[in-house]
């Protein structure tokens, strides 16, 4: 990715194009940062950022958006929110991991981006710049998580769910005709099936195909099988038998269909209020959450912590010794007065 920013923005008749444009708002994914180079040289007056997915690590970690990953699956966990302790350490682990491999891909954009722009500022600075964070996430599917107002959920925007729409045409209605039950199968955009190893062709492959898996198991209308049970054509074979054959996972499918179907917000008509907000607009610093500002110390209370610990103690000891004292004179003199008794007689 380096060497493609480093092409980028070395071309100075590009720049300079794209300069004259007087962009209003940029729109970018904030997958590759070189993006926030070029906005930068151009001096983008505004951009958002746009996910196709529900979460990117790296990205949460540099905006500061709460991420509690005892229940909330990282971008590419293959968990649901119920994780026993493995698993919870495993979530940990892979969102530090990716988190830490992203952010070190976006500094190497920004060098390479510096070569030819000294001045520009970091992807770190510019990022939470954005007016607004797109997601493709619908919170009615999605695993429950804290988030903020600058990150506007708008998954399924593109998505027709009306039943005129849903209607297909005749030569896929007649090859699903010609059986009561049909199993279909889709990779995604990435993923040539034909160049697949055959034990591979059922499985949720990369990136957020798991976590999407276990978004539908939470909602009971899929069973998931992880990449290394699928060489056995057995369990292969029973999984799917089992969702035909019970109601359950029917019943469930239609009930979330239902639920999509009748979202109170239509996603489309808030990404078009909300980047028309922000061309007029334009960066919106209200909007900037200071939590990303705040050093491990302050955002978890450690010295708040420190200082109550450090007082408790000092009063603990204090009374300890006003007790210990007051023993003492009671009974420590007492004790004195028969000694010295004693040794009289």
């Amino acid at each position: 990715m380096s060497s493609h920013c480093r092409n980028v923005m070395a071309d100075r008749n590009l720049i300079e194009k794209m300069k004259n444009e007087n962009v209003d708002l940029a729109i970018t994914e904030p997958f590759d940062m070189c993006g926030y180079e070029f906005f930068e040289a151009i001096s983008v007056r505004a951009h958002v950022a746009v996910y196709s997915c529900s979460r990117l690590d790296h990205v949460t970690e540099i905006i500061g958006q709460p991420t509690p990953l005892s229940y909330v699956p990282g971008a590419q966990s293959a968990f649901g929110e119920k994780m026993n302790i493995w698993e919870r350490f495993m979530n940990f682990f892979q969102f530090k991991g990716r988190s830490y491999i992203f952010q070190m891909i976006g500094d190497a954009d920004h060098e390479a981006a510096r070569e030819s722009h000294p001045n520009l500022r970091s992807w770190r600075e510019t990022l939470p710049e954005a007016s607004f964070i797109f997601t493709n996430s619908i919170p009615y599917l999605d695993f429950p998580a804290p988030t903020f107002d600058k990150m506007i959920p708008i998954g399924g925007f593109t998505v027709k769910t009306d039943h005129k729409s849903l209607k297909l045409d005749e030569k896929w209605s007649r090859i699903l005709n010609e059986r009561t039950r049909n199993v279909l199968i889709s990779f995604g955009t990435n993923a040539r099936s034909e160049e697949m190893p055959i034990e591979y062709k059922w499985i949720p492959l990369a990136a957020d195909q798991s976590r999407n898996s276990q978004m539908l198991k939470k909602h009971g209308g899929a069973v998931v099988l992880s990449k290394f049970d699928l060489a056995n054509p057995v369990k292969v074979s029973k999984t799917i038998e089992t969702v035909l054959s019970d109601p359950k996972y029917q019943k469930n499918a239609d009930r979330l269909a239902e639920i999509l179907h009748n979202q109170p917000i239509n996603a489309t008509e808030t990404l078009i209020k909300y980047i028309e907000f922000a061309a007029k607009f334009g960066k919106l610093p209200s909007l900037d959450n200071q939590g990303r500002h705040q050093s491990f110390i302050q955002y978890f209370f450690l010295d708040i912590i420190a200082i109550i610990s450090l007082t408790s103690l000092i009063s603990l000891y204090i009374s300890y010794r006003i007790v210990n004292c007051a023993f003492r004179k009671c009974f420590g003199t007492g004790c004195s007065r028969s000694e010295s008794k004693s040794k009289k007689e």
